[in-house]
């Protein structure tokens, strides 16, 4: 994540991340809670309208990436809002496994009594955007160059929007945001949103060096700690936020 991070900022642009719910800060819930999709969807949201308010960013080149649930939240937001303006979301575009956690199909998201449909739709939503889409060859996304990205290819070309829609499949990798999968969405973003890509050195093979990023412990990086406390006003436990948000938590 830092790795990624400060290449992005080095290539020029404001990076913003954030943890998923019951992770790192955002402890006010756990990561079962019912409204997991929902409420971390809404999390992403806000991250975008605290982006929008600053002058330093631009609204016109608006990007988002994450792997696993962080895909997940990339292809979601994307759908849902159009100020995202390119997307990569990395080894979770599947026609067949939905993430198998609340925080991705739950609520349901893709199956109800009114309609059934997939991450490969989600993902198509983004359409005509500039999107990559990042694979591999040991989890789920194993077929996405035989069959989910052709799906989304043909979506695209409903708006003539073709060159838009890329695929980087790593068949002898695995489940992960590593170096080659960070390289492909580091030239995406470049590419699109016109960065520098010199900005960042090179290795001898032609690749990204990042050794020049400075790994910061976890302590670091936390925003609550003994000298900036958590609010004492903050709303603590599943049962509480659920009651705010005039949820009901299901009866056991």
């Amino acid at each position: 994540m830092q790795l990624r991070c400060a290449s992005m900022a080095r290539l020029g642009t404001i990076v913003f991340a954030y943890d998923m719910l019951g992770h790192g800060d955002s402890t006010q819930v756990t990561h079962s809670i019912p409204i997991a999709a929902l409420l971390q969807t809404w999390n992403s949201k806000c991250v975008l309208d605290y982006l929008l308010s600053r002058s330093d960013v631009d609204p016109t080149r608006i990007g988002i990436t994450g792997a696993s649930g962080g895909g997940t939240q990339t292809f979601l937001l994307t759908a849902i809002d159009e100020r995202i303006t390119a997307s990569a979301p990395v080894v979770q575009v599947s026609a067949h496994f939905f993430g198998g956690c609340g925080c991705e199909s739950g609520m349901p998201i893709h199956k109800s009594d009114h309609h059934q449909t997939s991450n490969v739709e989600f993902a198509a939503l983004a359409a005509p955007r500039p999107q990559l889409i990042v694979s591999d060859g040991a989890d789920w996304t194993r077929n996405t160059p035989n069959i989910e990205f052709p799906y989304i290819q043909k979506v695209y070309a409903l708006y003539d929007a073709e060159p838009n829609i890329e695929n980087a499949h790593f068949p002898t990798e695995a489940h992960d945001y590593g170096y080659s999968k960070r390289c492909a969405v580091y030239n995406f973003f470049a590419h699109h949103f016109k960065l520098n890509w010199k900005s960042i050195p090179y290795t001898p093979d032609g690749g990204y060096d990042e050794s020049f990023v400075t790994i910061l412990p976890p302590e670091e990086l936390r925003v609550f700690n003994d000298e900036y406390p958590r609010p004492e006003n903050a709303l603590i436990g599943d049962d509480a936020v659920m009651e705010a948000l005039n949820f009901q938590m299901p009866s056991s």
